[in-house]
């Protein structure tokens, strides 16, 4: 088997786990991954592994796994890990990721968003006024969420937020 079909599989196995919440299988197999076959995680072995852990509720050991990678963490790395942080209610590591979250992409609106509603949720409006006057102030759109339905082979799109 070459390398990156073995990489393939590795991606898939985790993403099993993932979709099973089987995190702990996720742990192990991504400890042999790299100790026992010497695989070098990709970004995308990395991503499934904040999202196993986050949806877990386990975001300390998602910034651990954060803080390992030996290449620096992409947009959807900090996006996952400051959802997690949203669910389960971690501001500490909410404001960790959503300011790499921005430094990496200004334009990504959703580290304001996220930490807006969080701050709101916790009863600190004017944090939450805070995150989008400075989503205004650098010009920063928020995408508009979108649903369809198809009903009698046409397609009805509704939107919200334009």
């Amino acid at each position: 088997m070459l390398i990156s079909e073995t990489r393939f599989c590795e991606f898939h196995l985790l993403t099993a786990c993932n979709h099973s919440g089987l995190e702990d299988k996720a742990k192990d197999y991504f400890q042999l991954m790299k100790m026992e076959y010497g695989i070098e995680p990709s970004i995308k072995h990395y991503k499934c592994m904040v999202d196993i852990l986050g949806q877990a509720g386990l975001v300390e050991e998602a910034e651990e796994v954060i803080r390992s990678m030996k290449m620096e963490p992409v947009v959807v790395i900090w996006g996952s890990s400051l959802s997690a942080c949203r669910s389960h209610r971690n501001m500490e590591l909410a404001r960790w990721s959503a300011e790499n979250l921005v430094e990496l992409d200004p334009n990504e609106s959703s580290g304001y968003v996220l930490m807006a509603n969080m701050h709101a949720a916790s009863g600190l409006f004017e944090e939450a006024m805070d995150e989008r006057v400075s989503m205004k102030e650098k010009h920063v759109a928020k995408e508009p969420g979108c649903s369809s339905v198809e009903i009698n082979c046409e397609v009805y799109e509704f939107a919200s937020g334009r």
